[in-house]
């Protein structure tokens, strides 16, 4: 999705590349649980809620944005309570 948004924004989909690579390299590290961060993982609903209405024009990915931030939320509880 990150591609394919980079190219309608205009940009070239390797400038994720740097990011992707050091995600990558923290995974090798620890679990992706413990790496999260954004909003979802702070509970920031008017940054998720900016989010969903840039992608309104992309409704297939709206609704995937909702299931990975609700996911994340879970998780994150689950991490809250130890």
């Amino acid at each position: 999705m990150g591609q394919e948004l980079a190219l309608e924004a205009g940009c070239s989909p390797e400038a994720l590349n740097p990011m992707l690579q050091n995600m990558m390299n923290q995974l090798l590290k620890q679990p992706a649980r413990l790496l999260q961060t954004g909003p979802a993982m702070r509970g920031d609903v008017q940054s998720m809620n900016a989010h969903l209405n840039l992608l309104q024009d992309h409704p297939e990915m709206a609704v995937c944005y909702r299931a990975i931030s609700d996911f994340i939320r879970f998780q994150s509880k689950k991490i809250e309570k130890g």
